[in-house]
């Protein structure tokens, strides 16, 4: 017996190619499979990066090396996210590196609608809106700007972000989109234990910023009083299966991490452009909808407020962010000193 696809399926496989094509459109095959050396921001200097997996760390079986190649030698990966440039010096081996290694800056950007229209169809929202939410991924992509002054180059997930070196949080991205599903799914049929904290250790050891973004997601369950003890057994057995696959990078980042220099970030100056930082101009009708379907969700499905939870976590956090700055200068000022004496 032949089984068919529904019409409802059939459109959605033709709105994803659709989106596909239209970014190979702007990411020409031509291009992105001539072997010639890739330049843009810092992505120049992370090839080493794949250059350096491919030639020495792979060939051991490791992910994580000591180079000779700069600053007299340095602890390659152990400060930074080697997942991406694993997935790419690996993929050295059947293609150029420069090939390789371009394929490897756009991943995370072909990724996030499809990773965006997988983890709605876990969430089960109905048609269309899988696909709708994977065609909105376009506008964050393709945003250059958060107002006709402020360029959008530096702040990841978009197109300008990822071509300046942002490549692994773009990654991180869209897997961290899919992990939202995918927990979702997991835990309401009490399934998929060890699947969620693959999915967790990848995206941390894609990019650490968006593993916290995944973590917070979580936490959203645990605010249902009725399913609280099931639910935090089931986050509880997805995290510490995931310290276990990740102990290897993650405990020894942690126990040197005072070798590190702090990340430096200023908020905005004004309150005008902290606002436009927040809610970029071309979002804006999106938040206006947002509040509209929030309002319903309220009363009638609460689950799906999980990406309210989410957005609002995450702005408390990107608030908190010059404290955490000054925090994290002062620990660093402090260690210099110890040193000096």
């Amino acid at each position: 017996m032949k089984i068919r696809p529904k019409k409802e399926d059939v459109i959605d496989f033709l709105i994803i190619s659709t989106i596909i094509l239209f970014l190979f459109s702007y990411f020409k095959p031509s291009l992105l499979l001539s072997n010639t050396v890739i330049s843009a921001g810092d992505t120049v200097g992370h090839y080493y990066g794949t250059w350096f997996m491919n030639k020495y760390l792979i060939p051991r079986f490791k992910l994580i090396g000591w180079s000779q190649d700069w600053f007299l030698g340095y602890p390659s990966f152990q400060f930074y996210f080697p997942f991406v440039f694993f997935l790419t010096g690996l993929l050295g081996y059947f293609i150029p590196l420069n090939i390789s290694f371009k394929i490897g800056t756009v991943l995370g950007t072909f990724m996030l609608p499809v990773c965006t229209y997988l983890s709605f169809r876990l969430l089960k929202l109905d048609f269309p809106a899988p696909a709708i939410a994977a065609c909105i991924t376009l506008l964050l992509l393709f945003i250059e700007r958060i107002n006709p002054q402020q360029l959008y180059s530096m702040w990841g997930g978009n197109i300008p972000s990822t071509l300046a070196g942002e490549f692994s949080y773009s990654f991180a991205l869209a897997l961290s989109i899919l992990f939202i599903g995918s927990f979702y799914n997991g835990l309401k049929q009490k399934k998929h234990i060890a699947l969620n904290a693959l999915l967790l250790t990848i995206i941390m050891l894609s990019h650490f910023f968006l593993f916290i973004f995944s973590m917070i997601s979580t936490f959203f369950y645990l605010l249902d009083r009725k399913n609280f003890k099931k639910n935090l057994r089931y986050c509880f057995k997805v995290y510490i299966t995931t310290l276990l696959l990740s102990s290897f990078w993650l405990l020894p980042m942690l126990a040197k991490v005072s070798y590190t220099v702090p990340h430096i970030w200023w908020p905005p100056s004004t309150t005008r452009e902290l606002v436009d930082m927040i809610m970029p101009r071309p979002f804006i009708i999106f938040y206006i909808l947002s509040i509209f379907s929030t309002s319903i969700l309220i009363k009638k499905d609460k689950e799906r407020l999980i990406f309210v939870y989410t957005a609002l976590f995450s702005l408390i956090l990107f608030l908190m962010a010059p404290q955490l700055n000054r925090i994290g200068l002062h620990g660093f000022e402090h260690l210099q000193l110890i040193k000096f004496l």
